[in-house]
């Protein structure tokens, strides 16, 4: 949800500046909300990936069985 906001906010930012005729700004905004966005990920993603064994315990019960 983080990064969808991060969209929105970027479009509407755009939008501003494309009707104002600062291009550079656009470039500037466009550029700064992909980095946002792709650091955002990969930390979501590692801290998804790091804690993935005990979010899965909540919803799958393991059976040990002793042969």
């Amino acid at each position: 949800m983080p990064i969808v906001a991060i969209g929105q906010a970027s479009m509407t930012f755009s939008g501003q500046n494309v009707g104002a005729n600062n291009y550079q700004r656009v470039k500037k905004g466009a550029f700064i909300s992909i980095l946002l966005s792709g650091g955002l990920s990969i930390l979501l993603a590692t801290i998804i990936l790091t804690f993935s064994h005990a979010f899965m315990r909540i919803f799958i019960k393991m059976k040990i069985l002793f042969i």
